[in-house]
């Protein structure tokens, strides 16, 4: 088993390699005591990281399925560590646009839990002028560019653009089933058209 010092190790590697911020390193919480979770953040906020937060759900057939879930309170009490955590180590959070996860919170989603004093607005306010920074810098590397193909005479450039997809209408049985009559599907066919 690799286990925590491994996993560690590669962080640690990463964010001195990389700007604060662009390490994550993620932490299931409700499974150890709330006190080694709270270690856990700040040992990866300290190293510039941004700790993510997957909250324990006992799962049906998993091992673990008679463990008990944790307390509310307590995982409250994570995600406002989660922040200000971050907002100690002045990591740029939420800077990279449409980072969206499902299953864990991210940093910047416990913000609302956080209570509103100069601290918080000053790092708000350090957040959003990242946000806008970085914007640039995030487009340009969206952007389409060109890409040498080998064994092709002069390196075969080319333009390499991003996929685009054509939304195709649903069928009759899809538009039955889950799309309501009226507006939502005239728009629905008006956009596929």
């Amino acid at each position: 088993m690799l286990g925590q010092k491994l996993f560690f190790g590669a962080m640690e590697y990463c964010a001195k390699r990389m700007p604060k911020g662009a390490v994550s390193g993620e932490i299931i919480a409700g499974i150890e005591p709330v006190e080694d979770t709270f270690a856990a953040i700040d040992y990866i906020a300290g190293l510039g990281a941004f700790p993510t937060v997957c909250v324990f759900r006992p799962t049906v057939g998993a091992d673990m399925e008679s463990w008990p879930p944790p307390k509310y309170d307590e995982m409250r009490a994570v995600m406002l560590r989660v922040y200000e955590a971050c907002r100690k180590n002045w990591i740029p959070i939420g800077a990279a646009p449409n980072i969206e996860v499902s299953l864990v919170v991210n940093p910047d989603d416990a913000a609302l839990l956080a209570p509103r004093d100069r601290a918080f607005w000053a790092y708000e306010t350090y957040r959003r002028t990242a946000r806008v920074v970085a914007a640039p810098l995030f487009a340009w590397r969206r952007r389409a560019r060109s890409r040498r193909l080998p064994g092709v005479a002069g390196g075969g450039r080319r333009p390499v653009r991003p996929l685009a997809v054509t939304p195709q209408p649903p069928d009759e049985e899809t538009r039955r089933f889950y799309w309501p009559r009226g507006f939502g599907t005239a728009l629905a066919e008006a956009i596929c058209r």
